[in-house]
């Protein structure tokens, strides 16, 4: 959590107080008639529309920061927070309330209405900035600049509009505790409160006096800090509704029978005759069936008052706002920087970088944004976000991308629409100018390696016209709907405790039966000590891969395992050369669906992990004979370690049965579950989670039984 502390002193504001009134004035003074409607804007209504003085165009390719209402000459760009705060405030004189256009799948500009019905309860003037993480590294230093540019009292709100955890405010000639009500915020919310629950939180608190608000601050950082306590989670995901609907039913199907075995044993040991027996045990009877009845009712109630994970749901124009801002932008210069975030390029080197794209003898046009996350409208695919840019730009040309981390990297993205360029020796740029320097202390170096990328494309030879493979669409949000609390694990839960309470109740009555000294005996399968082992393979066998990096590699290695095929020629016997020609052919099955001898654009990441463990097999199978080609098994802590001959007790590489003999810690294979959350690999959805064992031939045989194909050998 990133906090600024308060100063100790705070001196006079009144020489920096300006005559100008705030838009939303009319909330706390009742002003004149235009100000008073102008308080009550909402963000959705007018965020990005012109300026008063018609000055409010998308930031330029060199000139993104404002100066009032206009932008500063070419070549005397604002650095630092002014150059952000220009921008900013040049938003927040057209609308109160500004949403970043790069968080759409978090809170989209067009939702912005909820934040400003909130702003409007603070009683001040009030402008909030909802941004990402990475706009400021001081977001007080940012307010105080927003500030000044803008010239106008009133509370300046910077809320953290993708993980919801930060809030900073600044009071200029209002009274109110804007600093102590950001710090109880921060502190009092859960870990899932979004930036709309945590800003409203604030302006909750901001309203109390200055000794209210402090004391709620302490007593809330104290209860974190020193009890380490954290308040519950205001929300119920559908991992947590599935747990609930199994505990409810287990509840459900366990408390009446256990009610009916207890009132049942209680009658027998003092059971009597005829009637009085008949209506004995129909007591228990009675008592388990009402218990069944406020078991659910209970769990109804509780399923009640649980809430669903609110879900974004961007329109197409909030999707296209960003790329749209960028293509203006580009439409007067070859270089952008985003104007929400700190400037990577400025100086000497922005110059240098713009004078060397505008001498190249093709078209290039260069992006400088400081993240890419799955909250915009790329999900944070940096060949997505290019695709969408030259769709709303509609030029032709080399289009390169240095997206970043959040943090101080870059990664440099070049795609080619058009341009007469040699495919192949055009990516080949390098790992240097592609990711920066390996230290990442170092410096990222972005103007360096973006010239030095120009000189490369001038090397280029002549090709065909560049045309990138579609780069797909980004992912609808996940639904986030709570099914009734009877649905999903319920039943089966309930079941399996009335099923344990039967099955107790039935061991009880037969032990009772048994003659005294007498046993029951009960056999336990061997189960084998727990197998773990660290990561193996370093780089090569990631634990958590990420799709571009399956991608590349199973590319590289598919090629490499071709070429080793053909040339072992006749060496193999029969059973291995079948084997390995079957890995060859479940892997291409995986990766080129289509047919045209290249990944597929659409190829999941569980596809991708199956195919580079089948042909890492098939690799590891030109060196084996007969039946052991066949019979060898994937690794099963992480199947891109390669194959193993099977073992009675080990199901592990060499490399994981070695690391288990010591204390280092076990690094399994992780991909991408049904809801897109990290997942061990045998619980995905995709090949490696659905094959019958680890066997490499089963693997096989999953993949041709899902696309149809005959299993035979070639």
């Amino acid at each position: 959590m990133r906090r600024v502390i308060l100063a100790a002193a705070v001196l006079s504001l009144g020489a920096v107080l300006g005559p100008g009134q705030s838009a939303a004035t009319a909330a706390a003074a009742g002003g004149s008639a235009a100000l008073e409607g102008a308080a009550t804007t909402t963000a959705g209504s007018a965020a990005g529309a012109a300026t008063p003085a018609g000055a409010a165009t998308p930031a330029g390719a060199v000139t993104t920061g404002a100066s009032g209402e206009g932008q500063a000459p070419a070549g005397q760009e604002a650095d630092g927070p002014a150059r952000q705060a220009a921008w900013f405030a040049g938003r927040l004189r057209a609308d109160p309330v500004h949403v970043s256009d790069q968080i759409p799948f978090a809170h989209p500009r067009s939702a912005a209405s909820r934040f400003a019905a909130q702003a409007a309860r603070t009683g001040v003037p009030t402008y909030v900035l909802v941004v990402p993480f990475h706009t400021a590294l001081d977001a007080r230093e940012l307010l105080d600049a927003v500030h000044r540019e803008l010239d106008r009292r009133g509370l300046y709100v910077l809320v953290d509009g993708t993980s919801g955890d930060e809030v900073e405010a600044v009071a200029r000639g209002v009274s109110v505790p804007a600093a102590d009500a950001a710090r109880a915020a921060e502190w009092e919310m859960p870990s899932d409160a979004t930036a709309l629950d945590v800003f409203t939180r604030f302006v909750d608190i901001v309203g109390l006096s200055g000794a209210k608000a402090a004391a709620r601050a302490s007593e809330a950082e104290e209860r974190r800090l020193v009890d380490e306590k954290r308040s519950e989670p205001f929300y119920t995901t559908r991992e947590a509704r599935s747990v609930n609907s199994g505990v409810a039913g287990a509840l459900a199907g366990g408390v009446p029978l256990l009610v009916l075995a207890v009132g049942c044993t209680v009658c027998r040991r003092h059971r009597g005759h005829g009637r009085r027996a008949l209506v004995g045990y129909g007591v228990p009877l009675v008592c388990a069936i009402g218990a069944a009845v406020l078991v659910h009712a209970g769990a109804v109630a509780f399923a009640q008052g649980e809430k669903a994970v609110p879900s974004a749901r961007p329109t197409a124009h909030d999707l296209q706002l960003r790329a749209d801002r960028v293509a203006e932008g580009l439409r007067r210069g070859p270089v952008y920087q985003d104007p929400e975030s700190p400037a990577a390029l400025d100086g000497s080197d922005l110059t240098a970088v713009r004078e060397r794209l505008s001498g190249l003898e093709v078209p290039a046009r260069l992006v400088v944004l400081p993240a890419l996350a799955k909250e915009d409208e790329s999900g944070g695919d940096e060949d997505l976000f290019l695709q969408r840019l030259h769709k709303s730009l509609g030029e032709d040309g080399l289009y390169i991308l240095a997206g970043g981390d959040g943090f101080d990297g870059y990664e440099v993205t070049v795609a080619n629409w058009g341009v007469k360029l040699a495919a192949k020796e055009l990516d080949d740029y390098g790992d240097w100018i592609r990711y920066g320097p390996e230290d990442s202390d170092e410096e990222p170096a972005l103007g360096r390696r973006i010239t030095a990328l120009a000189r490369h494309v001038e090397g280029v030879p002549q090709g065909p016209p560049g045309h990138p493979e579609d780069a797909g669409r980004v992912d609808e949000p996940a639904d986030t709907s709570l099914a009734p609390i009877d649905s999903g694990a319920y039943r089966p839960a309930a079941g399996g405790a009335a099923g344990l309470v039967l099955a107790g109740w039935g061991a009880l009555a037969a032990r009772r039966r048994i003659r005294e000294g007498g046993r029951l005996t009960a056999s336990l399968p061997w189960v084998p000590a727990a197998r773990a082992a660290p990561e193996a393979g370093g780089r090569d066998a990631p634990s958590r891969p990420r799709r571009r990096w399956l991608r590349r590699a199973a590319g590289r290695e598919l090629e490499e395992l071709t070429a080793a095929f053909d040339a072992a020629g006749g060496r193999l016997d029969k059973a291995a050369r079948g084997h390995v020609w079957a890995c060859l052919d479940a892997a291409v099955l995986l990766l080129d669906r289509q047919g045209d001898g290249r990944i597929d654009a659409d190829a999941d990441t569980g596809d991708l992990a199956a195919a580079l463990a089948l042909v890492r097999a098939g690799r590891a199978a030109l060196g084996v004979s007969g039946r052991h080609a066949v019979r060898r098994r994937l690794c099963s802590v992480n199947p891109l370690h390669g194959t193993h001959e099977p073992a009675k007790r080990a199901a592990g590489c060499a490399a994981c049965r070695t690391a288990a003999a010591g204390s280092a810690r076990a690094r399994g294979l992780l991909l991408p579950g049904a809801d897109g959350s990290p997942v061990p690999y045998r619980e995905s959805p995709g090949p490696l989670g659905r094959a019958a064992t680890s066997e490499v031939r089963h693997l096989i045989h999953h993949v041709r039984e899902r696309f149809h194909v005959s299993d035979v050998s070639g």
